[in-house]
């Protein structure tokens, strides 16, 4: 099951000053839901306060150097996403050391409920991922992402056109491009 994929530390794991800078923005947590699906050892749960409102917040250190670079570009990105991209919003985010000197990166977003399609997906999963794609696509359509890159700038040297070129046309919605 994708929700128990990663091995995440605990709220107690966290740095004593990650703690703080965490329930500076969000107050005390009484109740702490680790994120069990992912695939990176950083911090991920969903932290519900006294007053009932929770926000979801991860954490890694600089250590873990590609998640850590991840978060960071992560923070990047948020910051271009227009008002109606289908994206939690990320209310806070911000760095802290550890007692080793170690520099954790944490971000505190907006808790949306979801889960994860099942498998195999059903039809109606299927079709919530294609509305999703939709409204991302055509919230995403106007913005200048580094002077006009594409998805293929950013692919690490993958050959994303032959993977796309693998789909039929007929198998996308229309207009996402």
């Amino acid at each position: 099951p994708y929700d128990a994929t990663a091995l995440r530390p605990g709220w107690d794991e966290l740095p004593e000053p990650g703690r703080a800078l965490i329930t500076g923005w969000t107050g005390a947590p009484v109740e702490v839901r680790s994120a069990g699906g992912g695939f990176t050892r950083g911090f991920a749960a969903a932290l519900t306060d006294a007053g009932g409102r929770t926000t979801f917040v991860k954490a890694v250190p600089a250590s873990v150097t590609h998640i850590a670079a991840s978060y960071r570009r992560e923070i990047e990105v948020h910051a271009l996403l227009p008002a109606g991209a289908p994206a939690p919003r990320l209310l806070r985010s911000g760095r802290v050391n550890d007692a080793d000197d170690d520099e954790w990166t944490v971000l505190a977003f907006e808790h949306v409920a979801g889960h994860m399609p099942g498998l195999p997906w059903t039809s109606d999963d299927l079709v919530l991922v294609v509305r999703a794609l939709e409204r991302s696509a055509e919230a995403l359509r106007e913005i200048d992402w580094h002077d006009g890159a594409t998805v293929l700038d950013f692919s690490d040297g993958e050959d994303l056109a032959a993977l796309w070129s693998a789909y039929e046309e007929s198998a996308l919605p229309d207009g996402l491009d």
